[in-house]
C-alpha cells in the first residue's frame, strides 16, 4: 500500500516487523501503530521529527499548510463560480 502522508519520506517500513518503522536520517526504531494495520499511524513519527529533527518536521509542515490552502482556495473559487452562474443573463425587459 503506497504511503499518502509525507512524514514517509524520512522513514521505511522495517522489514522484520511492518509496525515500526526507521528514522532515515539518525536510524532509531519508532513504533508506529498497535496489533494490525488499520491502527498505525503517523503520530509517533510526526513526534519523532518535531523533537528530534525540527528543520525537517517544519518542511513536511509548510507542505502541508501549502496544500491546505491549495484545497480552500479550490473550494473558495468553486463556490464563487456557482454563485457566479447563479444569476439570470442580462435582459432587456429591465
Amino acid at each position: 500500500m503506497e504511503k499518502r502522508s509525507h512524514t514517509w519520506k524520512y522513514f521505511s517500513v522495517c522489514e522484520t516487523d511492518e509496525s515500526k518503522a526507521q528514522c532515515s536520517i539518525c536510524k532509531t526504531i519508532i513504533s508506529h501503530g498497535g496489533s494490525n494495520t488499520k491502527s498505525y499511524s503517523t503520530s509517533a513519527l510526526n513526534n519523532h521529527l518535531k523533537n528530534k529533527h525540527p528543520d525537517e518536521y517544519e518542511s513536511i509542515t509548510a507542505v502541508m499548510r501549502a496544500l491546505l490552502i491549495a484545497y480552500y482556495m479550490c473550494v473558495l473559487v468553486n463556490s464563487f463560480v456557482s454563485k457566479l452562474f447563479e444569476f439570470e443573463p442580462y435582459s432587456d425587459e429591465y
